[in-house]
């Protein structure tokens, strides 16, 4: 079994240190600014990753990330590891009750937040496929790659927002959360089916992977609940809930993982069988929040800020375009699917601005579709940089306006 040298588990460990204290440095900075800790961690990434440190003192940068295999792959785990748990303490927090109670707003939300940017990305990628590549050799599977990247958001990434503004539970920030969880859903279901045309995969594996992943829901949304609650009625089963539900975060993840979807949308749903326990508050989150809060996802968004590697693939058009589409068609198709449920106008700009962030799921994303060979390195790097700048504006906008709301409130 392959191992970390001695040089490489130094290097580690002083990686996770210097990233641990410098995302709390600049979340401590960024308090008096009033930005959430998510806009401090993705910017310690970019100081510390490659486009910064790495420019600036090449030999410090090195000697911080000596960018070895193992350490790559230490890295990958450990990211991972943070998504799915993030994911997971999110799915607690949304219940079928509380989709049932904002059934309305959110099918509105969800339909006009995915249809109208994917439509906006489709069009003008597939009138003008040099923009977006320089030798396009299939115009259609790229725009529909451009559309889909254009309509999907960033569960962990709203997610660990709305609870930094503290509004998860909130009846916003659940709107927000299922109608992000609808798009993403939706979002990858589109993407497995371009990259299985892409790969000329047979379309009966794809439809029989979309099957699955329905039932899967269901069953886990109905009996799954039920089962887990006949389950921890016992007394001596509440000391074995937190095991519990991190071996259900785990194998949910890894059963979408093998459907081919992604593996946060496995342990959210893996959340919401355990948000109908009471004793899932009182004794999970107690020990998740913190470690979430002080360790996983300070990692997990300094990760995303390493992903920015390929400055020599830097096109200013590009990204300009790729971040016009991205945030207009978003932010005014979510505004558009709130007007329709009859919510005013602050909340509705809040919950658009909510949906615009992309983060990590934007990269990984733009990170499958580019070793497919679907698109070419230009791209991902606007990807990257409309993922980090949609993730950052999401914070202080949303902010903005539910000050608002409270204030007019």
């Amino acid at each position: 079994m392959a191992q970390l040298t001695h040089s490489e588990t130094i290097s580690w460990f002083c990686f996770l240190s210097l990233i641990l204290l410098g995302s709390k440095l600049i979340t401590y900075i960024g308090r008096h600014f009033h930005l959430p800790a998510i806009m401090s961690e993705l910017a310690t990434g970019l100081l510390l990753g490659p486009c910064v440190l790495g420019i600036l003192a090449p030999k410090w940068h090195k000697w911080l990330w000596p960018n070895t295999l193992h350490l790559g792959v230490a890295l990958d785990v450990l990211s991972k590891i943070a998504v799915v748990i993030l994911m997971f303490m999110a799915g607690t927090e949304l219940s079928i009750k509380h989709i049932k109670k904002q059934a309305r707003p959110t099918a509105y939300i969800s339909t006009t937040a995915m249809v109208i940017p994917f439509v906006l990305g489709f069009l003008v990628c597939f009138l003008n496929p040099s923009w977006f590549s320089k030798t396009p050799t299939n115009s259609w599977l790229l725009s529909l790659f451009i559309g889909t990247a254009m309509s999907i958001s960033a569960l962990p990434v709203i997610a660990k927002t709305l609870m930094d503004l503290n509004i998860l539970k909130h009846r916003l920030g659940r709107i927000i959360l299922t109608s992000a969880m609808i798009e993403d859903l939706a979002g990858w279901i589109i993407f497995s089916f371009i990259l299985s045309l892409f790969k000329q995969q047979t379309l009966k594996i794809l439809l029989l992977n979309i099957f699955l992943m329905l039932v899967f829901t269901i069953v886990s949304l109905t009996l799954g609940q039920r089962l887990l609650n006949r389950l921890f009625v016992f007394k001596n089963a509440k000391e074995y809930i937190l095991c519990g539900c991190l071996m259900a975060c785990f194998l949910c993840a890894a059963f979408t993982e093998y459907l081919g979807f992604h593996a946060a949308l496995g342990a959210f749903i893996a959340g919401m069988m355990f948000s109908y326990i009471d004793d899932t508050y009182n004794i999970v989150h107690p020990f998740l929040h913190p470690l979430i809060n002080h360790f996983l996802a300070p990692v997990l968004f300094v990760s995303i800020g390493f992903k920015i590697t390929r400055l020599e693939d830097f096109n200013g058009l590009l990204i300009m375009l790729i971040l016009f589409i991205a945030t207009v068609g978003k932010i005014l198709g979510a505004y558009m699917g709130a007007r329709l449920a009859q919510l005013n106008s602050k909340e509705s700009w809040a919950i658009g601005f909510g949906l615009n962030a992309r983060g990590a799921m934007e990269i990984i994303l733009g990170d499958l579709a580019l070793q497919a060979g679907l698109i070419q390195a230009p791209l991902f790097v606007a990807l990257i940089v409309m993922a980090m700048t949609t993730s950052i504006l999401s914070a202080p906008a949303m902010r903005y306006f539910i000050k608002n709301i409270c204030t007019s409130t």
